[in-house]
């Protein structure tokens, strides 16, 4: 994302970031360039050097874009090029010192909430500046659409709206989060701080209503919003924890035992939104298997069933959502550009044994 130090709002800095990825990272890399500078939601980055520097999309990810004219002309700067704007969409009015969601937990525990509007009203405006940038597109007779992509999705009201949308052809998707399609603002009743998130857990109606639009359609993808923070900075009281946890590790097994082995989405949906469905919103190639071209897959063992434990982490942060919930379906390796990248310890003995 372009949210680090310094912000990635010009083309140097992406190609550099690409350029170091090339060389020494281990999955492929792609960039995010910012849509205004420095994140400030003031005037735009410089888009089209961050285009043509390799930059995928855009987004000022982890504040929203308040100005309504700064992201229409972000749109209209856009159009032609294929890359989407992503949304981190939070009304800082309504959402200012909310530490959880705006509902019956809240007001039982005793701390301030994010209602589900601080989401769902700046979601409404900015589809209709899309649908205002879509019908100036339309009206010179072209279809080279901007896009736009909803990310992290929390809120039914922002599901209701998102079904609207594309029932009129706009162009925009959306992804959900492990952690809002299994989790609900019941569990901060433990002040866990690895369950303060932005957006909040929300209430269960809210995460049925998000598990049914992955299921159909309405959201288009899985993405873990990974947010990683040091130990000691979540080692603190609930309400002075900063927002965010791990994603990546806990993904697949948390969502296939937490959501296929009951029957609320097929294995063959959760995997088309985990691999398949981000590249379509993202604009990249799907993956494939094809003879002659690298092999890109990963082998899992579907039966395998555990306790998530920090053992299980591999990064250097522990504030997962899930330490102490079941997974189901071990990764066992991972093969990237015919690479392999992550191989679990047994499989790693038995290669070992066959090269031998």
């Amino acid at each position: 994302m372009a949210n680090t130090d310094p912000v990635v709002d010009v083309g140097p800095l992406a190609s550099w970031v690409l350029d170091e990825a090339r060389q020494h990272a281990v999955v492929r890399v792609a960039q995010v360039g910012a849509v205004s500078r420095g994140l400030r939601g003031e005037a735009l980055a410089e888009l089209l050097e961050l285009v043509e520097a390799g930059a995928i999309a855009f987004s000022d990810d982890g504040r929203s874009i308040d100005n309504g004219d700064v992201l229409l002309h972000a749109l209209r700067y856009l159009r032609g090029t294929g890359r989407p704007i992503l949304l981190h969409l939070q009304d800082p009015g309504l959402s200012v010192d909310g530490v959880m969601h705006e509902g019956a937990w809240s007001a039982r525990l005793g701390m301030r909430g994010v209602p589900s509007a601080a989401e769902s009203g700046p979601l409404s405006r900015d589809l209709e500046v899309l649908r205002y940038a879509v019908s100036e597109v339309a009206a010179l007779g072209s279809t080279d659409f901007p896009r736009l992509h909803v990310q992290h999705v929390s809120a039914a009201a922002s599901v209701r709206l998102l079904r609207e949308a594309k029932t009129l052809g706009l162009p925009v998707t959306a992804e959900a989060t492990p952690h809002h399609l299994l989790l609900t603002d019941e569990r901060v009743k433990d002040f866990d701080p690895n369950l303060k998130i932005n957006p909040p857990l929300r209430s269960e109606a809210d995460r049925l209503e998000l598990v049914a639009a992955l299921a159909e359609g309405a959201i288009d993808c899985v993405a873990t919003d990974h947010a990683p923070h040091a130990p000691h900075e979540k080692e603190v009281p609930f309400e002075e924890a900063p927002f965010g946890a791990l994603g990546l590790e806990t993904a697949f097994p948390a969502l296939n035992a937490g959501l296929v082995e009951p029957g609320h989405l097929t294995l063959e949906r959760l995997i088309e939104a985990m691999s398949a469905g981000p590249c379509r919103c993202l604009g990249l190639q799907a993956p494939h298997l094809r003879v002659g071209a690298p092999a890109d897959f990963c082998l899992v063992d579907l039966d395998e069933s555990w306790v998530f434990t920090s053992a299980d982490l591999f990064g250097k942060s522990r504030n997962s959502a899930f330490l102490g919930e079941r997974g189901r379906g071990r990764v066992l390796l991972t093969m990237v550009d015919g690479a392999m990248r992550h191989v679990a310890g047994r499989v790693r003995e038995e290669l070992e044994g066959v090269q031998e």
